[in-house]
This record gives structure tokens, sequence and C-alpha cells, in this order.
């Protein structure tokens, strides 16, 4: 690999050896974020400092610590410079004996009195047999630990996990251990669970993150996952997807397992293409239909659910469970989407009216009448005569009772050329089987 520009050495010396400013902080922070050469050769230069602090130490001179941060995406003015203060925390020479972390106690749910919002408190250590804490080890990192849960603060950077499920919102570099794997932030939102048999569940909703071995990280990962993507990392670094994530209100309320509880209707969603390891996943919502919420997942300006008509959703459609579908499919003819059902139920299909029906729809459900909305905005009082026109787009709601828990199959979009883009995926939804839908 070529030596790097001058003017990049400047300022990664600049902020290996202490004396960047807030200008050349923000400049290294600009540039590690929209250059990935830049970003490699920062990593290197980083190794290098590592190795000759290392060095200094076996000669008895001060001993330097591992691990320096990562890229992210910087979503504040004051975050490229906390980023940078916090390399040179990693890179500065400190002693062998780890030293407690610092922590802001941001918010509690049902934990004990130990901790309380608003609070600093030094750990080394933290488990919760109960409840949820939120907390932030370092400027412009907020972790989220949910009960039963284990971990040790490592640095204000670096946490591992010996059980149970974390959630961060970090600035780069921010890096979890687990027995199987160790994460490196590259500008994420992610969440991470250990399991009893020491199996490692990664999902991430927002950017991206590097998996690396346990140890130390290597210059190739084993995989980068982005936005949207899930991953389980087994023993001897086998990887294997997970093809649906249980999502709730709050970022923090995301499980790999299946919905449980006398409520759940939709178990789990599958299709026949999404089974390699890193692949997209299905979000699933239990009880989450509501007017408003998202169409679909990971999209800028993404398209929502409306009632065309006042006071919001139908009552027997509100409160159902509903899919999020992924709109990378909506030009796959050979789509298969697996929805495994948990009890009887009507099951719903949202379908674009000006699309005709793919004939699987029209065999196995029958339509209610009612229509949805497809929009980023809430539609008009009045919805207009072209009823395809850009951004509304209008759904028709379809219905199939299912009479015995199991897989039901859905099949892929009829397309029409003749409709303007964009088109979209239909959306799924579910409901304890009721009364009679209204038409």
């Amino acid at each position: 690999m070529n030596a790097p520009p001058k003017e990049w050495s400047v300022l990664f010396n600049a902020a290996t050896d202490g004396t960047i400013d807030d200008e050349g902080a923000e400049a290294l922070a600009t540039l590690l974020r929209e250059n990935a050469e830049a970003r490699r050769q920062w990593y290197l230069h980083c190794d290098v400092e590592l190795g000759l602090a290392e060095m200094g130490a076996m000669r008895g001179g001060p001993k330097a610590i591992s691990k320096t941060p990562r890229r992210r995406k910087l979503a504040a003015l004051l975050i490229p410079v906390a980023a940078v203060v916090a390399l040179g925390f990693f890179l500065a020479p400190r002693d062998n004996k780890r030293q407690p972390v610092q922590i802001s106690v941001l918010r509690t749910v049902d934990t004990s009195s130990q901790w309380t919002a608003g609070s600093r408190i030094s750990v080394e250590r933290l488990e919760l047999e109960t409840g949820e804490l939120t907390f932030s080890p370092a400027s412009g990192v907020t972790v989220t630990a949910t009960a039963p849960v284990a971990l040790e603060l490592i640095n204000p950077m670096h946490l591992r996990i010996d059980h149970g499920k974390v959630t961060a919102e970090a600035v780069p570099g921010f890096t979890i251990d687990t027995s199987h794997a160790k994460l490196v932030d590259l500008g994420t939102q992610f969440g991470v669970e250990v399991v009893p048999d020491g199996d490692t569940r990664l999902v991430v909703f927002d950017g991206e993150v590097e998996v690396h071995s346990p140890g130390e990280r290597a210059r190739t990962p084993l995989a980068t996952i982005t936005e949207g993507r899930s991953l389980r990392i087994g023993s001897e670094g086998r990887l294997s997807a997970l093809p649906s994530v249980t999502l709730g209100p709050t970022l923090g309320n995301w499980s790999i397992d299946p919905p449980s509880g006398e409520h759940a209707i939709i178990r789990r969603v599958t299709d026949n293409v999404s089974a390699e390891p890193g692949s997209h996943y299905y979000p699933l919502f239990p009880g989450g239909l509501a007017e408003g919420v998202r169409a679909f997942p990971y999209q800028n300006r993404c398209p929502r659910w409306w009632s065309p008509k006042p006071g919001g959703l139908p009552s027997w459609l509100k409160g159902a469970d509903f899919v999020q579908t992924l709109q990378r499919e909506l030009n796959n003819p050979d789509l298969e989407i697996s929805v495994e059902i948990t009890r009887p139920c009507d099951l719903f299909i949202f379908h674009e009216s000006e699309v005709a029906p793919p004939e699987w729809l029209e065999d196995e459900f029958t339509l209610t009448g009612a229509e949805l909305v497809l929009s980023p905005e809430p539609p008009p009082a009045v919805l207009p005569g072209d009823r395809s026109i850009q951004p509304l787009r209008i759904y028709s709601v379809w219905k199939r009772h299912i009479s015995s828990p199991g897989i039901v199959k859905l099949g892929p979009v009829e397309r029409l050329t003749h409709i303007s883009p964009p088109h979209y995926m239909y959306g799924i939804a579910a409901k304890p089987a009721g009364p009679d839908t209204e038409r």
C-alpha cells in the first residue's frame, strides 16, 4: 500500500502525539468519514504507533492500551472533536492496571436503586438481573443494557459482554467484545446479544459494523454488516443468517427470538433469498400497526401507512402484528415469503390498487373493500382523482382467514409497466380472528 499523502500524515501525527487542535480534529474526522483509503492509512498509522508504544513498554517505558477508534457517520459538530479526543485517550500511555470507567446514567427502567438517572458512577463491571439501563461512557456514546446482562467496561470506548443484550449508538471506534467476536463500529446504531451457548447475535439498525475474530483486530474483517442486516457468529467463527428480528417502539426493544405470549400471532418471517450470513432481516412489530408507521425499513423519507378516512385505521386493523417487507425484492419474480402463524387469525395483505393483483393473491385472499394510503406524509382530506399521483399511493386491503397455526406462503409482486414508478412492495399484517371486516 502506498504511503499516505503528506497532509494526511500531518493530521495523523498531530492526533497521535496529542498536539492536534480543534480545527485539525474536525478535519481529521471529516477525512476519515469520507475517504476509505484515508481510513485504511489511519489504521496502519495507529498500528505502528501502538507497536512503538509496546516496544517502549518492553524497554521499561510506559505501556499503551489497545484499540483505536474507527469511523462513524458523525451526526453533530461536536462529535468529530469528541472522536479525536477519544483517539488521544486510546493511544496515550497508561498503566497496565485497568481503571474504573465513569459513566453517566441517562435512563433506568425497573433497575436497582444503585442506578439513578442523572448520576455519574465509576464502574468496571455492570450486571443487571432486572430492568434496563441506558448510560454514556464517553461523549457521543449511548449504551442500553437489557437484563439479564453482564458486561465489563474496558475503557470508555470498549466493553465486553459476558451474556445478555446491549444496544449502542456510538462515535467511530466503539468496540464490543464477546467470546466469539470483536465488533468494531463504523458509524452505526446496532444491537448485540450473547446467548447462553456463547453465540453472538448482531443486528445493525443504522450504519456499519465490522466483525472480527476474538482478540486483536485483523486488517481484514470476517464480515462487514450494514444497515438492515443481521448475523449470528458461532464458535470458530461460524457465520449464519438471522432472517427476522422482533422490534418494539424504542431502539433497545428488539429481540432475535420470536415474539411469545398469548397475543403473539406472527412468529417469524423468512424468504427464499435471504439465507446468506449478513442478509437483510424482516422487521416484525407485534401489535405495532398504527397510523403513520413506516412501511419499509432502511429508506430515507420512507413511505408510511395511513388511513384515507378521518379517525385513523379501522378498529379491525389497528394494533395488528405487521411486517416491514423488503423493497429490494420488489422485482424478484421468484420471491417466496414464508409467514409463520401461531394461532387462528386474519392475515392481511396491502397491495397497490393500480397494479394488477398476482394470481396467488386473488386465489387465496379476498378484498375487504378497505384502502390504505402509502405516503411519506399524511394524506389530504380529499384524495386526488389520479390515484397514482406521487408521492401518494392507494393500497387495497386483502384478507385471508387462517384457521390453524402453520406457515403461509406468499408470492412475488405482479407489476404493470403503465404505472409510473416508484413501485413498492406489498404489506403484511395479522390480527386475531374477529367479526367480519367492515366493507
